[in-house]
């Protein structure tokens, strides 16, 4: 296994080590993280350095990219990698690029918001899937019928 190329990776560009990689090189990195920023963008650079007769190796854990250690260097640098979602489907999901929540519909959250045995509304929207306050009072602005606090007597202090 030959590895003239074991540092130079870190030093330069990867597409510039992958393009000047000879038959038989192998390339070592200390992560898979350092192949690509992402999975797709790693997995084709492991394609080319497949296609130059090497293979990508693991310097900490002396992996290599032959056998299922290739799945184990993804698993353990998956973590390290990009996060979020593609900039396509973050326009699918809205503006924030997150899917809009699930709210139960208003029909069977009103059972809720106006069941009397309930005692208050804050207890009431914890069974309400996706609603809030705010939300709950812009649908019913009358309010649940529940009783409030508001009428009672100020607390004394204490000497």
């Amino acid at each position: 296994m030959g590895s003239r190329l074991c540092h130079d990776a870190m030093k330069r560009d990867i597409d510039d080590t992958i393009d000047r990689m000879r038959e038989g090189d192998d390339l070592r990195v200390q992560s898979f993280k350092d192949i690509g920023p992402n999975i797709v963008t790693a997995l084709q650079r492991v394609k080319r350095i497949h296609s130059k007769g090497g293979y990508a190796v693991d310097a900490k854990g002396r992996r290599t990219d032959r056998t299922d250690d290739l799945l184990s260097m993804m698993l353990d640098d998956f973590p390290k990698m990009r996060k979020g979602l593609t900039p396509k489907q973050a326009a699918i999901n809205g503006r924030r690029g997150r899917k809009p929540k699930e709210r139960m519909p208003a029909d069977q959250a009103a059972a809720f918001w106006f069941d009397k045995d309930i005692l208050t509304n804050a207890r009431a929207l914890k069974f309400m899937t996706g609603w809030s306050a705010p939300m709950a009072h812009r649908q019913w602005p009358g309010g649940s019928g529940r009783p409030t606090n508001k009428g009672a007597r100020p607390r004394r202090k204490r000497k």
